[in-house]
């Protein structure tokens, strides 16, 4: 069996979207052939980087019952790089990458990797970001042991930016960094086609080879068949009618309004932070289901009373005034965080489940939430209030979803009307479906 050394912060036990992938790829490498030697955050310093941070044992039993080698990585306290206002600023502002976490982490990792390394014969070095300051580590470990690098990026580093850069300055530092790391590895896998097609546009010098698409997935050995057949039956007054949402929306009114201020009309340094491309994260949090919602009512106030929406996930002020604004007070529960094993069981009681995406102006968004590969697993419709991209193009091809045009309320309060009212079904792409 080939070992290879795994770098991933994120990681189980910690709760949290970024650990799911890496949990699944040590997982099932030991299936081809791999073993992957997972250096993770070691959970005694979750609290210096994750304030309120939750444990979830039950994913870490999973990682447990592969042959994956596990390493705790302890972290010096990174306070320090804050404790004063000038400190505190230098170390955000004049950061590429966006965190500070590889500074503290970077002598440990490597004195354990090194050491490790003498005894065991690696044959390939895997990182996953973000963090993007795993990039220098992992590329500086490649380098020492002369071995080839992997990167997985689950999220794009050099247009990831729902707060923008600090200046243009600063997007030229982080692209420069990315073609760094990006010219140094063996090969850069994306959760999308559309972010490579964005990496081309971005870096035309790299061959073709260099960019693989590997995009979330799922465990086909823990779930049920895919059905032939999803069937929403029509409301009555028996039964309500649910509809769960499950995870974070990624979303801030306050990054969302500097984005699209024009820069003289911002305040302070925010003048010079720089977007490369318009993304309206409005898009990605409940409004347009929120204002569909509320325009069903109004169309058919009946429906108010047999129909319960669920949230599971961080509960944020700007999602209870949104609430508010649209008098939906009491048909929207929210339910906090809850662990992984509770998020399935909800998203089975569902009779749908509700995703969104963001809107890129003059663009199509490359982002596919993690959570869409859960849903595709639960025999559910997905009620998807989703913008031009690769979010989009994969619920269409699943034939698990109900699009919705987020800027057409009066078009998806009708729909509504006639899901709820007239029932549907829906024919699963099972093939295409059995690809992830």
């Amino acid at each position: 069996m080939d070992h290879i050394i795994f770098i991933a912060f994120e990681f189980p036990p910690l709760q949290a979207g970024g650990v799911f992938r890496s949990k699944e790829f040590a997982k099932l490498l030991p299936d081809y052939g791999v073993l992957p030697h997972v250096y993770r955050l070691s959970p005694q310093h979750f609290g210096n980087i994750y304030p309120g941070f939750r444990l979830d044992e039950k994913l870490t039993h999973e990682v447990a019952a592969s042959k994956a080698v596990v390493k705790d990585v302890p972290i010096d306290p990174v306070w320090n790089l804050y404790s004063n206002g000038i400190k505190r600023f230098l170390n955000i502002y004049f950061n590429v990458y966006r965190g500070n976490e590889h500074k503290k982490w970077r002598h440990h990792l490597l004195s354990m990797v090194l050491k490790d390394a003498e005894q065991t014969p690696f044959k390939a070095v895997f990182v996953t970001a973000p963090p993007f300051g795993m990039l220098p580590l992992a590329a500086e470990i490649a380098e020492r042991l002369e071995l080839p690098l992997i990167i997985d990026m689950r999220d794009a580093w050099s247009f990831w930016n729902s707060t923008g850069f600090g200046s243009y300055f600063h997007y030229l530092a982080t692209l420069s960094k990315e073609r760094k790391y990006f010219k140094r590895a063996d090969a850069v896998i994306a959760t999308s086609d559309q972010t490579i097609s964005d990496w081309r546009e971005l870096h035309p010098h790299f061959a073709g080879g260099k960019f693989h698409c590997i995009t979330n997935g799922y465990d086909r050995n823990n779930v049920p068949p895919i059905s032939r057949e999803i069937i929403i039956k029509p409301v009555s007054h028996e039964k309500e009618f649910s509809i769960v949402y499950v995870g974070s929306f990624y979303y801030s009114p306050d990054a969302r309004n500097n984005m699209l201020l024009p820069a003289w009309k911002r305040k302070r340094l925010r003048k010079l932070q720089y977007y490369p491309r318009k993304q309206d994260w409005l898009y990605r949090s409940p409004y347009f289901f929120f204002k569909a919602l509320a325009r069903l009512f109004e169309i058919d106030p009946p429906l108010r009373k047999l129909v319960k929406v669920k949230f599971a996930g961080d509960e944020y002020d700007w999602l209870r005034k949104m609430i508010t604004e649209f008098g939906l007070q009491n048909e929207v529960q929210l339910l906090g965080r809850i662990d992984h094993s509770e998020s399935l069981a909800l998203q089975r009681t569902a009779d749908a489940l509700l995703i969104t995406s963001a809107k890129v102006y003059g663009g199509r968004d490359c982002f596919i939430a993690g959570k869409t590969f859960e849903y595709i697993t639960m025999n559910r419709p997905v009620l998807a209030f989703v913008a031009e991209g690769s979010q989009k193009d994969l619920l269409e091809k699943t034939g698990l979803s109900v699009g919705f045009d987020p800027d057409n309320t009066e078009a998806s309060a009708i729909r509504l009307k006639q899901i709820l009212r007239e029932g549907l079904a829906l024919t699963p792409r099972i093939s295409f479906i059995e690809t992830f």
